[in-house]
C-alpha cells in the first residue's frame, strides 16, 4: 500500500472526525447559549414575581393605613366626645380608648415605614395629636369633670385638637392617593 492510498483512506476519516468535533463544539456553544438564555429568563421571572409581591404588599399596607386613619378619626371627633359624655365616660374610659388608638397609630407608622417611608412623619403627627387629645379627655371626663368652667375650656381645646387631627389625617390620605 502506498502512501497515497493510506492518505486517501485516512483523509475521509480525519475529515469526518474534524467535522464531528466542529459540530460538537457548535452544539456545545448553542447549548451554553440556551442555558444562559434560560437562566436569564428565570432570573427575570423571579424579579417580576418579587416586584409583584412588593406591589401587593404596598397595596395591602395602603389599604390598612387608610382604614386605620379613618378609625382614628372616628374615635377622635365631636360626635365620639358626645357619645362618651352621654355614656358617662371617665378617665378610665379615655385611657382604654387611647390604648386602642396607640396600637392602631403604631400600625400606621409601621406600614408607612414599610411602604411609604417618606410619609412616616404623618404617623408620628397623628400619634402626637392623639396623645394631646387623650390628655385633654383625661381632664374633661375625669380630673376636671366637676369644674364646669375648666371643663368648658377643655371642650374648646378638644374641638381644636379634633380639627387639627382631622387636617393631619386628610393630608396623609391625600399624599397616599398620589402613591
Amino acid at each position: 500500500m502506498s502512501v497515497y492510498n493510506i492518505i486517501t483512506l485516512v483523509l475521509p476519516v480525519l475529515s469526518s472526525v474534524v467535522t464531528l468535533l466542529i459540530a460538537n463544539k457548535h452544539n456545545s456553544r448553542q447549548t451554553d447559549k440556551q442555558i444562559m438564555a434560560s437562566n436569564f429568563q428565570a432570573k427575570q421571572q423571579r424579579n417580576f414575581e418579587k416586584q409583584n409581591l412588593r406591589e401587593e404588599k404596598k397595596y395591602t399596607n395602603k389599604a390598612e393605613i387608610i382604614a386605620d386613619i379613618l378609625f382614628i378619626k372616628s374615635q377622635n371627633n365631636l360626635t365620639k366626645n358626645y357619645i362618651m359624655e352621654i355614656s358617662n365616660a371617665n378617665e378610665f374610659t379615655a385611657n382604654k380608648k387611647y390604648e386602642e388608638i396607640v396600637l392602631v397609630a403604631n400600625r400606621i407608622i409601621k406600614n408607612l415605614y414599610l411602604s411609604f417611608p417618606d410619609l412616616v412623619d404623618y404617623g408620628y403627627k397623628i400619634l402626637g395629636q392623639c396623645n394631646m387629645i387623650w390628655g385633654n379627655e383625661q381632664n374633661y371626663f375625669g380630673y376636671q369633670a366637676d369644674k364646669p368652667r375648666i371643663q368648658n375650656q377643655t371642650k374648646v381645646d378638644l374641638i381644636s385638637l379634633y380639627d387639627n387631627l382631622s387636617k393631619i389625617c386628610f393630608e396623609c390620605l391625600d399624599k397616599l392617593k398620589e402613591k
